[in-house]
């Protein structure tokens, strides 16, 4: 009885929780849809029933069962065409239920946390200067509701059932976008247009362009290669990993996106500079460039099957538009003094000919020096968090720390010519490497009392 009991007090609270979080969601449903339904086309509106009802089975999984609303949110990683994504309202509820109900230790290095708290104020003090208002209170939205995700990632990537759980699905995520975009673009399948972009030549997923669909697949596929050599969390046979390493390589060659070309090539050299770096690494790195060699074979066998050999040789080459995409970014740089804290969120494609295409350019023009200062103070301080847990060949949590450092430097890459701020998976991997580094750092203090006892305890000792 008193068990029972005991069970029952556990969940009333997360019953009258979820009731609360029901009747929110429809008040703030009465309150939104009238008058916006007759501006929605008929896809979405049959699509309104379904996301309404994902929104109250998303807002149940968080309260009652934490983990599968976890495994819930990175399963929809690849489906991102629509705003909000799906995963962005798992995500959302999932983050409000855990502060909500449970006690949240956020696992973020204070060198970084200082500048990304710092950013956040610069962005808001930006507003201030925006023309138009409602754009940069979205945008500052999104941006928010990010970072407090990577914040609350920090802490739930900690625990390694969480971790692995999160990077087998991203895996799994990654492999299945990778496989539709070559499918839709050499197979033309009845929904193939839905997964191209620009006149069906570039394939581009469930995702919004094929830059970030493309760079999505770049972490999976450095995961994957490390994974082959040293096996830590997938622990699948190596004909599985290969043929897995090879859809996601092809996936990102279909994309045609320069830009996560050169991250995925930044990440590969250095995995491949890490590995053979430590002991028995040239082995290691030497498994790691035939794999390549083989990734690169087939990706290129398939561009020549298809006839899409003079297709990648074009997008190889400096391109018309270019020479526009640059000197904006130079105007933009130099508006960066204009206003103390730039022209505020999103303000960027009110007030420039073109988009940034580069974070730390929109950084500059739209929250200024201060922006950009600690913008680069953030994306600088996880890359530090990244080398020093390298240095480790033993992983913190499950992921290879030389796949960490490579992942990372490759979206640092990416970023100076695809803005990459609203990113979901850049996010995720700085979290899942600011836990690992305070991890490792806090294993570290925890061994400095054992092993200096340990010296007391020693004969011989003073």
């Amino acid at each position: 009885m008193r068990r029972a009991a005991a069970v029952s007090e556990r969940v009333r609270p997360r019953d009258a929780a979820f009731a609360a979080l029901a009747v929110a969601l429809c008040l703030l449903v009465g309150r939104l849809l009238p008058g916006r339904l007759e501006a929605l086309s008929h896809a979405k509106l049959l699509l309104l029933p379904a996301a309404l009802a994902l929104a109250l089975a998303a807002g149940w999984l968080a309260l009652a069962h934490p983990f599968r609303a976890f495994v819930l949110g990175f399963a929809l990683l690849g489906i991102v065409d629509v705003q909000p994504a799906p995963v962005d309202v798992v995500f959302a509820l999932l983050l409000a239920a855990s502060v909500a109900t449970t006690r949240t230790t956020p696992r973020v290095p204070a060198f970084v946390a200082l500048p990304l708290a710092g950013f956040l104020l610069a962005t808001l003090a930006s507003m201030t200067a925006a023309v138009s208002f409602s754009r940069a209170v979205s945008f500052e939205g999104i941006t928010v509701y990010l970072v407090a995700l990577a914040v609350w990632l920090s802490s739930a990537l900690a625990r390694a059932r969480w971790a692995h759980a999160a990077v087998k699905t991203y895996i799994w995520v990654a492999v299945g976008s990778a496989a539709l975009g070559p499918l839709a673009l050499y197979l033309h399948l009845p929904p193939s247009h839905l997964l191209l972009y620009g006149g069906r030549l570039r394939a581009e997923g469930l995702f919004k362009d094929p830059n970030v669909y493309s760079a999505f697949l770049v972490p999976a596929a450095v995961i994957l290669l490390e994974e082959l050599t040293t096996p830590r969390i997938l622990r699948w046979r190596r004909r599985t990993l290969v043929a897995l390493f090879a859809v996601v390589s092809v996936g990102v060659l279909v994309a045609y996106s320069r830009a996560a070309w050169l991250n995925d090539a930044l990440a590969v050299t250095t995995l491949i500079v890490v590995q053979s770096s430590r002991r028995g690494g040239l082995r290691r790195a030497l498994k790691t460039l035939l794999v390549l060699a083989a990734g690169a074979a087939a990706g290129l066998g398939v561009l020549a099957a298809t006839g899409s050999l003079s297709f990648l040789e074009q997008r190889s080459r400096f391109q018309s538009y270019d020479t526009s995409r640059f000197s904006n970014q130079s105007a933009a740089f130099s508006d960066m003094y204009r206003h103390a804290f730039g022209y505020g969120p999103g303000q960027t494609e009110l007030l420039r000919p073109l988009s940034t295409h580069s974070s730390y350019v929109r950084a500059a023009f739209e929250q200024g020096v201060p922006g950009l200062a600690t913008l680069l103070l953030v994306f600088g301080g996880t890359l530090l968090c990244a080398a020093l847990l390298a240095r480790r060949t033993e992983a913190v949590n499950g992921v290879g720390t030389a796949a960490l450092l490579g992942i990372w430097v490759g979206l640092v890459a990416n970023s100076f010519f695809i803005d990459t701020l609203h990113w979901r998976h850049l996010w995720i991997m700085a979290a899942l490497i600011w836990c690992s580094y305070s991890q490792a750092f806090e294993r570290r203090l925890a061994l400095r009392p054992l092993v200096a006892a340990r010296l007391r305890a020693a004969p011989g000792a003073a």
